[in-house]
């Protein structure tokens, strides 16, 4: 599988967070230097900054319709944003210290954050208030994330367990592992079957989440596995780290099919255009890239 730069975006610090509208033609980035940007695709010119944030912007998510962008901080606290206007609509705190990681269901009704206080606080986003606090954790939340089908979250961090809570009832429903290491990444396969688990020892793992059985590990990062993506066809499991390089992977036959390289420094965020045309990535060099894949051999 081949893949060519086509954009690299710049911040004043570290992006932490990328994503790209439903209609693939906005990229959204969120950075340690507080700021979001959007940019225009294919053109690749910057539409926006939107500031209001106290800390790094962790995470950014666009809620149906492309008209409001929803981002979390290390300030504590989530915030949605009017993208018209560039103002905050909203802003949802909870957590009593760093907020590291935020997810939301594709209908834009729920979010999830995950933070340094051992906590996951489910949201009402339209209602801007929490719904549960999900309590299992030992130690920091690293990485959340939501199924497809908005049914299941799962969580993980410190503790090195990848936990799934119902949506629906906020209870804890299993856990898989124990990891070795410190858990830094999760990712829901589009059909809901595997969770891919990136942690310290390197590698990836992946669950098979009918059976709760790991099915097995991929190895060939030199560094901790910062971020994980599948592609919408679920065909290409993306993975970026902290040894500056983003691989890509055939979930089915296990294989390494390409790798992209450019980045200076851990790549912190993948995000796959809607079309599964480009994958957008953000890393420590300050820097936000687009990649065009060319190929699916």
């Amino acid at each position: 599988m081949n893949a060519k730069l086509v954009h690299t975006f710049r911040h004043n610090n570290a992006v932490y967070s990328v994503a790209f509208s439903s209609d693939g033609k906005t990229l959204a980035s969120g950075s340690l230097d507080k700021s979001i940007k959007l940019w225009s695709l294919p053109e690749g010119k910057e539409l926006k900054r939107l500031l209001g944030h106290r800390e790094a912007v962790c995470s950014v998510q666009f809620l149906p319709g492309d008209k409001k962008l929803l981002s979390a901080s290390l300030d504590k606290s989530l915030r949605v944003w009017n993208l018209e206007t560039g103002a905050t609509e909203m802003t949802m705190a909870g957590h009593s210290t760093y907020l590291t990681s935020m997810a939301a269901t594709s209908d834009g009704q729920y979010a999830v954050s995950g933070a340094q206080d051992n906590d996951a606080i489910l949201w009402d986003v339209a209602g801007g208030k929490p719904v549960a606090t999900l309590k299992g954790h030992t130690d920091f939340v690293n990485c959340v994330e939501i199924s497809s089908d908005d049914s299941t979250i799962a969580s993980a961090g410190y503790d090195m367990l990848v936990r799934l809570w119902s949506v629906e009832t906020q209870k804890q429903v299993a856990d898989l592992g124990p990891h070795e290491k410190p858990i830094q990444s999760v990712a829901f396969s589009p059909d809901g079957k595997l969770l891919a688990a990136g942690d310290d020892t390197f590698t990836i793992t992946i669950w098979n989440l009918e059976t709760k059985q790991k099915v097995t590990k991929l190895t060939g990062h030199r560094g901790s596995v910062k971020s994980l993506a599948f592609s919408h066809s679920g065909q290409v499991l993306a993975s970026g780290s902290s040894d500056s390089t983003i691989h890509l992977w055939n979930p089915g036959t296990e294989e390494l099919t390409g790798s992209l390289t450019g980045h200076r420094n851990s790549v912190y965020d993948l995000a796959w255009s809607p079309n599964d045309r480009w994958l957008a990535s953000g890393a420590f060099d300050r820097t936000a890239r687009i990649w065009e894949i060319v190929d699916g051999d």
